[in-house]
């Protein structure tokens, strides 16, 4: 579909994984569910001054991610990997279209928030129509690391096709030796959804400091008493080296008193396999929100993570019309029974019982209300 340019250049970020904390970030990028926001972070030397300009605007902008090695094995050690040969080409991989919506300068770092969204096509001669330009000007990896594009029909073109099958398309070149994954598990995330079916979309949460937003993030807000599910979609590489370990995904909880996972919560990493992970809600007290993160993880793991790990943000609470009704409906209750029970009813005995007994009645409501007993459908 035509993109909505809000600004005349594209973003293009680079991913290089040569350490281990940034070698998740292509894994995380992968798995998690469209709409959701993800923060990057970048020192200004590794800007090119199109994206410098670009960032000052603060713009909604499209973004292209892409992942990009020599083409050739590297040598890991616990702290940095390198190419064996550093005059390699370049090989560039395409791994997620997004949104940027919100880019902060802070000393000499940048940090962007953008919201993932299509994954890309990973083939054709639309790959180096949009990155070579890029090359030889050196505005990619080992110059640059975010640079931005005005060759608005290539993106277009990255855009097309069935999504599963273009997030096959990059698992099968990110699992291709001599790509630094190829031995790794690759899954992702559809969701959540309700017990209907319906898919839940994430807020999006601003936080602020001296007036100012300093980061944009997105979380599920989720009642009490409502069960939804994740679908794990998983699949293996077309190229699986033979001493491949065998990966599972562990999903837990932050605080299992008010978020519970289902069964075990574990699930086996297959060759194009899906899987509900369902998970529920406890009953809350009236007008408190709590934070609860649903964590999957890859196992085994390592230094270098050798699969995904998300951790999803869910703000748990009672409705608020079911709290006001309830504190409202005590309080009747409690009226209603000191009435009836008063001396104006002395010598009007029936009434009085009933009065006493509809406050009883009303109690009773409230009390289903206030402990979260009472749903309002899914």
């Amino acid at each position: 579909m035509p993109f909505r340019k809000s600004a005349e250049q594209f973003w293009v970020i680079f991913d290089t994984s040569q350490y281990p904390p940034y070698y998740g970030d292509v894994h995380e990028l992968l798995a998690t569910p469209a709409g959701m926001i993800m923060r990057y972070q970048y020192r200004d030397n590794l800007l090119t001054t199109e994206a410098c300009s670009l960032a000052g605007s603060n713009k909604h902008a499209r973004v292209l991610l892409a992942y990009i090695q020599q083409d050739c094995p590297y040598t890991r050690t616990d702290q940095h990997s390198q190419p064996r040969d550093a005059s390699a080409i370049r090989k560039v991989i395409p791994t997620r279209l997004g949104t940027m919506l919100n880019v902060i300068k802070d000393g000499a770092n940048f940090y962007f928030d953008f919201m993932v969204q299509e994954y890309p096509l990973c083939s054709g001669a639309v790959i180096d129509q949009i990155f070579q330009p890029l090359m030889n000007a050196d505005e990619a990896p080992p110059d640059k690391w975010v640079s931005t594009s005005k060759d608005w029909p290539s993106i277009e073109i990255l855009a097309n096709g069935d999504p599963a099958e273009n997030w096959q398309g990059i698992i099968d070149a990110l699992g291709k030796a001599p790509i630094q994954f190829a031995s790794d598990a690759f899954w992702r995330i559809q969701g959540p959804l309700t017990k209907s079916g319906r898919i839940v979309q994430p807020r999006i949460v601003k936080e602020k400091a001296n007036g100012r937003t300093r980061q944009l993030r997105t979380e599920f807000l989720m009642f009490e008493n409502r069960t939804w599910k994740f679908q794990l979609v998983s699949s293996v590489a077309r190229d699986v080296p033979p001493d491949r370990p065998n990966f599972t995904v562990q999903v837990t909880s932050s605080d299992p008193n008010v978020l519970k996972i289902a069964g075990s919560g574990q699930c086996d990493v297959r060759h194009y396999d899906e899987r509900s992970v369902e998970y529920s809600t406890e009953p809350m007290t009236p007008f408190r929100n709590r934070p609860v993160d649903v964590v999957l993880k890859t196992d085994p793991g390592g230094i270098w993570p050798m699969g995904p790990r998300l951790s999803i943000r869910h703000s748990v609470r009672k409705s608020h019309i079911v709290s006001i009704i309830g504190v409202l409906s005590g309080v009747a209750a409690v009226w209603l029974a000191t009435i009836g029970g008063s001396e104006l009813f002395k010598s009007d005995v029936l009434n009085g019982i009933r009065l006493v007994g509809s406050g009883l009645v009303l109690g009773a409501i409230a009390k289903y209300m206030l402990t979260g007993k009472i749903e309002f459908g899914k």
